[in-house]
């Protein structure tokens, strides 16, 4: 009985370490990541030639596939944890559909696979909901389609109105996913909607393959919504999700809007480019907006104090005062909007914000559009 306990001891250890471990991995990429997202953003609002523009959109799509990638890597950990943080915005059900078909294309492009998106014209221009975790629910399955088609194949996905309800602005989406790869044994079909059957020591390289299905039906879990498939060896394979999300009533002006009155903001980050590239994002945006920087959260707070400001954006971990003591500080005579940026992107971290009084939270890498509506609606 002793040594079960401590077996059972150095697994808890083990899984604990390698969490860590993980999640160290994930704030070194996604802290130069959300630079290098800034400053191609930058680049492409400059004069550019149509070569250089060619260029700019095979970086822009290789950023995005890392991130889903990177995405991937941290939500294996979300396998062995019971919920996940959702993150629920306002997005346009076309621009996620092209940020997806960006990053398959390559990969389909290689095996001369034909990529086909069709969206049902009942289908609104806008919802709310987890963009990035709908992002890789679409990729994973477009992906696990096009590696399992073989060449001179076709992948498919239409998205469409189940149904909806005007009182509650609910709504079901469906996004099927088609492909006439080499299809799926019927008997493996259950497995792959049992996400915690990964969680089992011994399994063949085949289904190691499918840690993007598993993945897939666990944010579809924590996001109430529905996986089935259908298949036939040899004919291909249907992949059909339900997601309830939540239709818009009226368009909110922070989604297309820029300061109208002058705008000074304190950027507290102790990162170089970041502070950099996030500056010149803020200050190409509009000629309302102008910028401070502070290298930690204790000149954050001595500049805060000495000057007057309308929003302040928080790095959280830095040296001499992280983000969380300097808004303590701050809370202690201010209701100034704060918004924390992090790399960590997790639910305990973004808890841990509010448990502070900051107003809101970003992950990075973020793009310059969602770091736009998060400051237009701090403010209004």
């Amino acid at each position: 009985e002793n040594r079960l306990v401590k077996g059972e001891h150095k697994t808890d250890k083990a899984s604990q370490i390698k969490e860590e471990a993980l999640s160290e991995l994930s704030f070194n990429i996604r802290t130069p990541l959300t630079s290098i997202i800034n400053l191609l953003f930058l680049i492409e609002n400059t004069p550019t030639s149509q070569a250089q523009k060619e260029l700019l959109e095979g970086l822009k799509t290789s950023v995005d596939d890392l991130s889903i990638v990177l995405n991937n890597l941290m939500n294996f950990s979300v396998l062995v944890t019971e919920k996940v943080k959702l993150e629920k915005t306002q997005f346009k059900i076309k621009d996620l559909l092209q940020s997806v078909r960006q990053v398959v294309k390559i990969k389909a492009d290689n095996k001369n696979i034909k990529l086909d998106y069709i969206v049902d014209e009942d289908v609104p221009e806008r919802m709310i909901g987890d963009a990035n975790k709908i992002n890789q629910v679409l990729f994973n399955l477009l992906d696990n389609g096009i590696k399992f088609t073989e060449k001179n194949g076709k992948v498919s996905l239409k998205v469409s109105m189940k149904s909806k309800n005007e009182e509650t602005s609910e709504a079901t989406l469906e996004f099927l996913v088609k492909d006439n790869g080499q299809g799926i044994p019927k008997a493996k079909i259950a497995d792959l909607l049992e996400s915690d059957r990964l969680l089992m020591e011994n399994y063949d390289d085949n289904e190691k393959k499918k840690l993007g299905l598993a993945i897939v039906s666990k944010l579809l879990k924590n996001m109430e919504g529905q996986l089935s498939i259908e298949s036939r060896e040899k004919y291909g394979s249907k992949f059909l999700v339900e997601l309830p999300l939540q239709m818009i009533k009226t368009v909110k002006k922070s989604m297309a809007s820029k300061p109208s009155n002058p705008l000074r903001i304190l950027l507290v980050e102790d990162h170089f480019l970041n502070q950099l590239a996030t500056k010149r994002v803020l200050t190409a945006w509009s000629d309302n907006v102008t910028v401070d920087i502070a290298e930690n959260g204790l000149i954050g707070v001595d500049k805060f104090r000495a000057h007057s400001y309308d929003l302040i954006l928080m790095d959280l971990q830095m040296p001499v005062m992280n983000g969380f003591d300097a808004t303590q500080k701050i809370r202690e005579t201010s209701t100034i909007p704060i918004i924390a940026l992090s790399a960590n992107s997790s639910h305990q971290e973004a808890e841990k914000t509010k448990g502070v009084g900051m107003n809101d939270y970003l992950a990075k890498p973020f793009k310059p559009t969602d770091l736009y509506e998060k400051i237009m609606m701090s403010l209004y």
